[in-house]
């Protein structure tokens, strides 16, 4: 039997879980400002960077919009309209990411080709 790696959870990505829960809820609504950082880290009884960490995650993803000097506001949303973080996505297999990069690679090479043929030169000797 191949048993697959267990990953513990980050309290930053306990956070974000818990409050994009409450989103999915209803319990904070699209336009709802969230508490500041130092009352989050209060009521979850974590430090701030913790709360950072989580509500960048969530912008990340979407479903809050921090605005600075004004805070973090929910934004609307539809579940199946949820972005996945790109980071989320790589940490999933390392042959995965070799596999992206190996993409990534032939797609670059393929578009510098393409605009040397259609005589946009211009854009390499500036």
């Amino acid at each position: 039997m191949k048993y697959e790696r267990v990953r513990s959870k980050k309290i930053y990505e306990e956070v974000a879980d818990s409050l994009k829960g409450a989103i999915e809820k209803g319990d904070l609504k699209p336009g709802d400002r969230l508490e500041s950082v130092e009352k989050l880290a209060e009521r979850f009884a974590v430090g701030r960077s913790a709360i950072r960490e989580a509500l960048s995650a969530l912008r990340a993803t979407g479903l809050v919009d921090i605005r600075h000097g004004e805070g973090t506001f929910v934004r609307s949303y539809e579940s199946i309209d949820l972005k996945i973080p790109y980071s989320s996505l790589l940490l999933v297999n390392p042959k995965e990411i070799k596999e992206l990069l190996e993409v990534r690679k032939i797609l670059e090479v393929g578009s510098v080709q393409a605009l040397r043929s259609s005589g946009r030169k211009r854009i390499y000797n500036n």
